[in-house]
């Protein structure tokens, strides 16, 4: 898949969507598998115009609850295996851009493209003005195909990344990951700690997340998986403010099961598969080595019925 920018060769007449695509989630999906269809029949290359950085970064900068930034969005849209993703950069510029403007000038004269694949309720351009009408517009002008697609619902449920957050926020990873169609997943590098966890006789990888912005699950105790290079392995995560002992920043540290090696500086991904519990002080440290004991114990058992599930790559979905 190519990532390419204003300046660069354009692939032209391409079947193509529009739009933030923060999470990728089952409603996205919906989008890409009528975007590669419509390729397939037209016999045209597939892809996807997107922004840098996220619009509610520029449109609300106190807003750190993004779902998939950039690098991680690129990853994701790259297993979709399309042609290319247009990557626009999102600033106070574009943001005022009106509607048929950029429509024009940056999307239909640059890609000339045979198919424009949108949501229902997708708007774009200044206010949100621009809309399928609009689009509808400027198809006969521009030659082009608009397929509009229905308000997408799983098991009943509407599927937004609006609702996606609310479930994290509130620490429902598995409510989560069904909307998304996979577990929810947070990338960092493991950094030195106080060595708080191996104290207690539960060490434990500090993880900093690559990216600021990226939303982290509510406070509590986690049942995760561990993807350490090739390895897979089964953990537990504390997302917390150490309340038991000085408290202070929030933290996030991961007890891998059965694993004691040293990877200061290397990168790993967390997928949390359930909440166990929400962050407690404790009266006393044996008390809380003993809960920790309890929620290793439980992980276990939790873990342990996700076999088949731990088995598939990271990509993988989540069972129904």
């Amino acid at each position: 898949m190519q990532t390419l920018r204003p300046g660069d060769k354009l692939p032209q007449g391409a079947a193509i969507t529009i739009g933030t695509f923060d999470g990728l989630h089952r409603a996205h999906q919906y989008i890409l598998d009528e975007v590669k269809r419509g390729a397939t029949e037209r016999h045209c290359p597939a892809g996807v115009v997107t922004f840098y950085p996220s619009p509610q970064l520029v449109v609300h900068q106190e807003f750190p609850y993004i779902l998939t930034p950039r690098d991680e969005k690129l990853e994701q849209l790259a297993a979709w295996k399309l042609d290319f993703v247009y990557l626009l950069k999102f600033d106070d510029s574009l943001r005022t851009t009106p509607a048929t403007v950029f429509l024009e000038q940056m999307i239909l004269r640059p890609l000339s493209p045979s198919l424009i694949v949108e949501g229902y309720d997708h708007r774009f351009g200044s206010d949100r003005q621009g809309d399928a009408e609009l689009l509808g517009t400027l198809r006969c002008r521009y030659r082009f195909d608009v397929v509009i697609l229905p308000e997408f619902r799983f098991h009943g449920a509407v599927v937004n990344s609006t609702r996606v957050r609310e479930r994290l926020l509130l620490g429902a990873v598995r409510q989560a990951a069904v909307l998304l169609g996979s577990r929810y997943r947070v990338q960092g590098r493991v950094v030195a700690g106080r060595g708080v966890g191996r104290g207690l006789g539960f060490p434990t990888l500090n993880l900093a997340p690559a990216a600021a912005e990226k939303l982290i699950p509510a406070p509590g105790v986690y049942a995760v998986e561990v993807i350490l290079g090739e390895r897979r392995l089964s953990g537990v995560m504390n997302i917390g403010f150490r309340p038991t002992f000085e408290g202070g920043a929030q933290t996030l540290e991961v007890h891998v099961l059965d694993f004691d090696e040293q990877v200061y500086d290397r990168d790993v991904t967390v997928e949390f598969v359930e909440r166990l519990r929400p962050e407690t002080k404790f009266a006393s440290v044996e008390e809380l080595k003993r809960q920790i004991a309890a929620d290793v114990g439980l992980a276990r058992l939790i873990l342990g019925d996700s076999e088949e599930a731990g088995d598939r790559g990271p990509g993988s979905g989540v069972g129904e």
